[in-house]
């Protein structure tokens, strides 16, 4: 049987990480999706699929950073769209 690690280094690709607050981080997830070139079948990379934990983290982290009082002059110039 041939190890996920095993797999990665003949490959020449890697494990990503998550990006959650700004913070690259281990993923607790044991499922993972391989990221392959579609020209050779390569794998390139494994990204995890987050847990549900690294979900909920990720998304209080997007609310803590959206301010909309930054955004409420943003409009569409006159003739755009």
């Amino acid at each position: 049987m041939t190890t996920k690690a095993a797999v990665l280094a003949d490959s020449g690709s890697h494990e990503l990480k998550c990006l959650l607050d700004g913070k690259f981080i281990d993923s607790q997830t044991s499922e993972w999706h391989d990221v392959v070139n579609p020209a050779t079948q390569q794998v390139l990379a494994q990204v995890p699929f987050a847990t549900d934990a690294e979900i909920n983290a990720a998304i209080a982290s997007a609310k803590l950073a959206y301010k909309p009082e930054e955004h409420a002059d943003l409009r569409l110039a006159p003739g755009s769209c």
